[in-house]
């Protein structure tokens, strides 16, 4: 029961801390942007490295054509 309730607030947390976050980071449009959100997703890659790395995944696939934004989210994998 405590391992369940621990999960729950792991992604509580990694949803309302970071991924927002990370979001309003993005919304820069800019580099200094894309290294905060880069940054958060980092912290969050713990609680749920495959749900960070899909995330990331998920927004690069979104704005295909910033580089800047490739370059920043590099190390969540060959899908990010």
């Amino acid at each position: 029961a405590l391992a369940v309730r621990a999960l729950a607030e792991a992604g509580r947390l990694l949803e309302g801390r970071y991924l927002e976050a990370a979001q309003r980071a993005l919304e820069a449009g800019n580099r200094a942007g894309y290294r905060e959100a880069a940054a958060l997703l980092q912290e969050a890659l713990p609680l749920d490295p495959g749900r960070v790395r899909a995330w990331a995944g998920e927004v690069l696939r979104r704005y295909p054509r910033r580089r800047a934004l490739r370059e920043e989210f590099r190390p969540f994998g060959p899908e990010a």
